[in-house]
C-alpha cells in the first residue's frame, strides 16, 4: 500500500480480475500466493514476513443457478 497526499491510498500495481467460479477465485489466490515477495526486515534478516490483500466483491442477479456454488 502507498499513500498519496491528493489520492489517499491506494495499493500499488493492483490487478481486478472478474471471475465466475469459486474454482477461479482459489486459483487467483494460489497465484498471488506465489507471487507475493517475502524478505528479511531490518530487525530480524532471516524474517520471512509477507503481506497479502485480496478482497473479493460478490455480485448476485435474478438468474444465479445457486447449485453451482458449493
Amino acid at each position: 500500500m502507498r499513500e498519496d497526499p491528493n489520492s489517499g491510498l491506494f495499493v500499488k500495481d493492483l490487478n481486478i480480475i472478474q471471475v465466475k467460479s469459486t474454482a477461479e477465485i482459489e486459483n487467483f489466490l494460489n497465484i498471488g500466493n506465489k507471487n507475493k515477495h517475502i524478505g528479511e526486515t531490518m530487525m530480524n534478516q532471516v524474517s520471512s514476513r509477507s503481506h497479502c490483500i485480496f478482497t473479493v466483491y460478490m455480485e448476485i442477479g435474478e438468474n444465479l443457478n445457486v447449485s453451482n456454488i458449493y
